[in-house]
């Protein structure tokens, strides 16, 4: 099979691709923004009808964002010639991990469900780094919001992204990215902005990041962020929300009682391990 760099006029292909080939193919839209994206900085390689593979290159570490074969062209060695194709275009020196490569993530790692993909991957020398998790919670019944939280103006854009960069830099992309869509929202108290919440911007009913203030970590401060995110989801359609990459467990099921609904798998290998 050969391997060809592909350009966005293909999403339409690539987004019937993934929704043959994945238990949980993203949103076209969420899909395109992944992988043809201004800041996407992503190679995609393959053949739209039967199997693709899409790298990036983020701080030193190559990422393996998305691999997906249609499911008759299995067991064919197609998506070992993915991989190494993958692998080749990546610095010879740099790790490579699968999934995980935010602030453009479309999963936190490959989904447990995924079974075959993990098979293959640990054959081809990849290893279990670490574990992350995502949480559901079902928007019917909300607790009340305490607490004062509002929607930015467009004025308030620069203030928020200087907090962002003095206190939650890793996230400045993807706050931003919500609060351009309007799928954000924000608190203050007399010391400035004192938090930040948002949705639908990895994938659509996703959501997060989310944070307070450092100072203000423990203090209950993010409960109305949380809740008021969540009403406004609902408004928009949704029935449940996936929260993803969590950190807290804790906080999100007490506030709301989300549970741990899914596992995914960070998978790495190290360049000197690499096969010939």
């Amino acid at each position: 099979m050969d391997f060809i760099d592909l350009s966005s006029d293909a999403i339409d292909e690539i987004d019937s691709l993934c929704r043959r080939s994945l238990i949980d193919p993203p949103a076209k839209t969420d899909l395109e923004r992944a992988l043809f994206g201004e800041k996407a900085n992503a190679t995609v390689m393959g053949d739209p009808g039967r199997a693709i593979v899409v790298v990036v290159t983020r701080n030193g570490t190559g990422h393996i964002r998305l691999i997906a074969v249609d499911p008759p062209h299995r067991r064919k060695g197609i998506g070992r010639g993915l991989v190494e194709a993958a692998e080749s275009v990546l610095p010879d020196d740099a790790p490579i991990v699968v999934g995980a490569d935010a602030p453009d993530y479309l999963w936190p790692g490959v989904d447990t469900r995924e079974t075959s993909a993990i098979c293959m991957f640990e054959a081809m020398g990849y290893s279990l780094s670490r574990v992350h998790y995502n949480m559901n919670v079902g928007l019917k019944n909300l607790p009340e919001a305490t607490g004062k939280v509002e929607r930015p103006s467009r004025e308030d854009r620069a203030a928020i992204e200087t907090w962002l960069q003095t206190h939650w830099p890793n996230w400045i992309q993807e706050g931003l990215v919500g609060f351009d869509r309007g799928d954000f929202l924000f608190s203050r108290d007399s010391d400035g902005i004192a938090g930040f919440s948002t949705w639908n911007v990895n994938r659509q009913g996703w959501f997060g990041p989310m944070a307070v203030r450092p100072s203000l970590i423990g203090a209950g401060r993010g409960r109305a962020l949380l809740i008021e995110a969540l009403r406004e989801m609902r408004h928009q359609g949704f029935e449940d929300a996936e929260i993803a990459w969590i950190g807290p467990h804790k906080f999100y099921s007490a506030t709301v009682g989300a549970v741990i609904h899914r596992a995914f798998w960070v998978l790495e290998k190290e360049r000197g391990s690499l096969q010939s």
